[in-house]
């Protein structure tokens, strides 16, 4: 794998790993916030998908005048495989992982 490749995977891992604990303003500064519901049972969020993570950093660099991101089928791929990695060996981080 070039070097240029693996960066872009780790950028593309750290992006999915970091942005779902960031919080998204999803409307204008004057909305007002959602009320949560008041039933009994809480639902559970499910997580985003690349795509939502995707479009709420291209919201969020178009605000800031940058421009947008594009998926690269490639990228999605090693970084689906990256985390499915991640996911089955617990979160442990380096080339030696208790899962093998």
């Amino acid at each position: 794998m070039s070097t240029r490749l693996r960066c872009l995977t780790i950028f593309l891992f750290f992006i999915v790993w970091i942005l779902p604990s960031a919080p998204v303003l999803a409307g204008p500064p004057g909305l007002p916030p959602l009320q949560e519901a008041t039933s009994t049972s809480t639902p559970i969020p499910s997580a985003p998908s690349p795509a939502d993570i995707i479009n709420a950093v291209n919201n969020l660099k178009l605000q800031h005048g940058l421009n947008a991101l594009t998926a690269h089928d490639v990228l999605m791929e090693v970084a689906a495989e990256q985390a499915n990695a991640l996911a089955a060996s617990e979160g442990a981080i380096g080339h030696d992982r208790p899962a093998g």
